[in-house]
């Protein structure tokens, strides 16, 4: 759901406790449990070593965990994925990975090559659940989140359907914000909507998609913009850093990473850069968690004042990574210099 993850199954919780631990629901006393945020990635699709951007390691424990609900529920188990199964964030193969432009995500066929890897990478996880669904009345339900909202495309969902060997007539998928038991009693949901942060989509379910220069790409968010342009390059450094809860203590141990390399103020610049330049309107205001539905003069005052105050012209321009930057941006001039200054306020 946020930019940093979760332990899948320790945050797999069993909805409610009437019976054993496992919620069920009154018309067809299926018991249902619910796991999220699994993150499966790009895997080990370059070798032994795979990425340092996968998030997803267990496959063994995956694997257990499906074998022992199914065996203690003969008469059949309800499994719902609760977002996040897939993350198609973090792919350092395709280039709309690498976009700059901020709300522009990801083509269809590139989202498509996309999860094409991901599969590949998880041939293992995706064979545990076939056998989970084959021979017996186990049903999985695949909430998309954040991280997967491409999996509401029917075109990208058939990628993952075919990908389950076995039981495909028991995999589905929400179409929706949420998934409800038969009796109606249980609402399951990702979550990422709740608050006005880097996560929200502006209209979700629908507005998956926008129109952008060269055709229709998938929206990109705050959070997704972050991890692209920013976060990535930290994984890279700090691989467990995307897997520690709570994510203040990935923070803390960047940031000491950050000070023992004499990178802090590099940072702070590089995070001022994006968060000034190399985001959209809407971006900075889910940055900031001004709430206001409109996008008028009081919040563009709350970004200037915010700008002013905490990040500073000079700290930005004065850095190693501000000059990067006006370098590439061809900022030779005081008059560009101007220009410049003026575009962060």
């Amino acid at each position: 759901m946020n930019i940093y993850r979760l332990f899948p199954w320790l945050l797999a919780a069993l909805i409610a406790t009437p019976m054993n631990g496992v919620a069920l629901a009154d018309q067809d006393k299926r018991p249902i449990y619910v796991i999220s945020d699994l993150h499966m990635g790009v895997g080990h699709t370059k070798g032994d070593n795979g990425y340092v951007l996968e998030d997803f390691r267990w496959p063994r424990a995956f694997d257990g965990f499906l074998r022992q609900i199914s065996n203690e529920h003969p008469k059949g188990v309800d499994l719902v994925i609760a977002g996040d199964l897939l993350d198609l964030w973090q792919h350092p193969t395709v280039a709309c990975a690498k976009l700059r432009d901020t709300e522009c995500g990801c083509s269809m066929e590139e989202m498509k090559q996309i999860v094409k890897d991901v599969i590949s990478g998880h041939q293992a996880e995706f064979n545990s659940l076939g056998r989970f669904l084959s021979g017996t009345q186990n049903r999985v339900i695949v909430i998309p989140g954040n991280h997967d909202v491409a999996l509401m495309e029917e075109e990208i969902w058939q990628f993952v359907a075919r990908a389950v060997p076995a039981g495909q007539e028991r995999l589905m998928r929400v179409k929706s914000e949420a998934w409800f038991s038969s009796d109606g009693k249980i609402c399951i949901e990702h979550g990422h909507q709740y608050t006005f942060d880097v996560n929200r989509f502006p209209d979700w379910p629908n507005g998956i998609t926008k129109a952008c220069k060269g055709g229709k790409r998938f929206f990109r968010t705050g959070g997704e913009n972050f991890v692209q342009s920013l976060f990535n390059d930290k994984e890279a450094l700090i691989p467990l850093i995307d897997n520690l809860v709570p994510e203040s203590m990935a923070i803390s141990i960047y940031s000491q990473y950050s000070d023992l390399k004499g990178k802090k103020s590099e940072d702070i610049a590089r995070l001022a850069i994006f968060v000034l330049l190399q985001t959209s309107f809407y971006q900075k205001l889910q940055w900031l968690e001004i709430k206001s539905g409109e996008r008028d003069k009081k919040s563009t005052d709350q970004i200037i004042d915010f700008c002013r105050r905490c990040m500073g012209e000079d700290v930005v321009l004065g850095s190693e990574e501000g000059q990067r930057y006006r370098t590439q941006a061809g900022i030779t001039g005081a008059e560009q210099e101007k220009e410049f200054r003026l575009a962060m306020r």
